[in-house]
């Protein structure tokens, strides 16, 4: 049984190893997770394919945020090595099982309790895998994929707003919600300028932060005061999130810069993959970002 060291075990050393195609049965999910996974093993100089079964849809967290980030995974941030398709028929899925293949063949596969998410395999809780037959693994995936809906297909949406549309009328009924969404510590938002003092963009900070030397252009990063950092309203240090614009497209950022007076208090949002800045350059007034358990509406100044 594996306990240990899950996130190295289970999904980058078999990567490692050349196995290029990963087959991911989950429950439940975070694009963010996701993200941070393939950026960690695209650093090693590898690229497998992965798909993920989202087994227990539409009962994921956050789902509007969740589902557009998605998409974003699997069209714009990772194309031809994301895709996801959600489990949209009963009984819900709760499995959780990896199967990993190289050159076509099975090459190593797990089960056990770790959902495909930060919490399942960097979380507090203990969880528990072991290994198991990739190819069985990989039938029972290729049955419930062929059964599943595309995220990027118009049926997802709409599967999404049904969903929706009977969580909000649940609520009316009853006034509980499933738990999955709260507001955290603090306040429900935040205003956070994008400008410099004086009401100027920073030379080479903020939104122009990939224009200094040896930077990627497109990087960028929102300055957070220490006060609002010290709040709890953002993610830990160092911990990936998803960001949605006013223009519905998905960033995945991190809290970052703490400053030594500060101990772990961070003082900036940056990107990892998209920019919000540089070519792809938009004008961010609402921002909204969300992890495993919580949703928050930042407030941002708009630029140009």
């Amino acid at each position: 049984m594996i306990t240990q060291e899950l996130l190295s075990t289970i999904l980058i050393k078999p990567a490692l190893e050349d196995a290029d195609e990963l087959f991911i049965i989950s429950g439940y999910a975070s694009p963010a997770f996701a993200s941070a996974h393939l950026e960690a093993i695209i650093k090693k100089k590898k690229r497998p394919s992965i798909k993920l079964l989202l087994g227990m849809f539409p009962r994921i967290g956050n789902l509007p945020l969740n589902h557009k980030a998605f998409q974003a995974l699997s069209s714009t941030d990772f194309p031809g090595s994301f895709e996801c398709r959600y489990n949209a028929q009963k009984p819900l899925v709760h499995v959780k099982a990896y199967s990993w293949y190289k050159d076509n063949a099975p090459y190593r596969g797990f089960v056990g309790s770790a959902n495909y998410s930060r919490n399942g395999f960097e979380g507090s809780q203990i969880e528990a895998m072991v290994l198991h037959d990739p190819e069985i693994i990989k039938k029972e995936f290729d049955c419930l994929w062929n059964k599943g809906i595309d995220c990027r297909e118009s049926d997802a949406d709409k599967l999404v707003s049904v969903a929706i549309n009977e969580f909000e009328e649940q609520k009316q009924i009853d006034g509980t919600t499933d738990g999955t969404v709260a507001t955290g510590k603090g306040s429900d938002w935040i205003k956070l300028s994008l400008l410099a003092d004086f009401g100027e963009t920073h030379n080479k900070g903020g939104l122009n932060w990939g224009h200094r030397d040896k930077r990627e252009l497109n990087q960028a990063y929102i300055p957070v005061p220490a006060e609002i950092g010290r709040m709890g309203f953002f993610p830990p240090l160092r911990r990936p999130f998803t960001v949605i614009t006013d223009d519905d497209k998905s960033l995945f950022c991190v809290m970052a810069q703490p400053k030594v007076k500060d101990g772990v208090i961070p003082h900036a949002i940056h990107t990892i993959c998209e920019p919000i800045s540089g070519k792809r350059s938009r004008s961010v007034r609402y921002i909204r970002w969300c992890s495993a358990t919580r949703f928050h509406t930042l407030v941002c100044c708009t630029v140009g």
